[in-house]
């Protein structure tokens, strides 16, 4: 499951042709991962994976988790079933910003989300942005009232796509056929059993 995808800071001149052209920072150094806090259940189960670990941008939770030695690579053996927690669990990613005089001269300042994946929430400096709910758009966000200059927090907190949708697909008088119905239920020790029934 992808959880992160390109991410860019456009700052865009909205002025006559002969100003200053159009530029973009592309933002995919610099950025880490962590359980989110606020998953108590996962963060108590997983707890080397609730510090903040380097991340890959683009990519995964699973990747980067494979990359701190965390979890083992699920194409190898069985391996997959160990970690089908991270698809249960939600995840922070953090960034700085750093915000020269000259980008906050500019008359918009644009942040640019290529490939939020699926449910996630964009805050800088502790103020939301946005609420993805599409992994399949752009998301373009006016952000120069909320920056300022030098260092800029920008965190995205992805939720699990299946304890998201779970509740809603299970209410529905006519559900969409599948192949299987997937039943999760997180146990009193925080690890979650997947049942998958034909």
């Amino acid at each position: 499951m992808r959880r992160t995808a390109l991410l860019l800071l456009a700052a865009v001149a909205a002025t006559p042709a002969w100003a200053a052209p159009r530029t973009s920072v592309v933002l995919d150094s610099g950025w880490s991962m962590r359980i989110d806090p606020a998953d108590t259940a996962a963060a108590k189960a997983h707890p080397r994976a609730a510090r903040w670990l380097r991340a890959t941008v683009p990519g995964s939770a699973q990747t980067d988790l494979m990359a701190a030695k965390i979890v083992p690579d699920p194409y190898k053996g069985l391996n997959e079933a160990k970690i089908q927690w991270v698809g249960l669990t939600d995840w922070q990613y953090r960034t700085t910003l750093k915000m020269t005089s000259d980008q906050l001269a500019r008359d918009h300042v644009d942040l640019v989300f290529d490939g939020l994946d699926t449910f996630a929430e964009v805050r800088l400096n502790g103020t939301k942005l946005l609420a993805a709910d599409n992994a399949h758009r752009r998301w373009r966000v006016p952000v120069k009232a909320v920056l300022k200059p030098g260092a800029n927090d920008l965190l995205v907190t992805f939720r699990s796509p299946i304890r998201t949708l779970q509740p809603m697909v299970l209410k529905t008088a006519n559900p969409l056929p599948g192949e299987y119905d997937l039943d999760v239920r997180r146990r009193a020790d925080g690890q979650a059993d997947l049942a998958l029934y034909p």
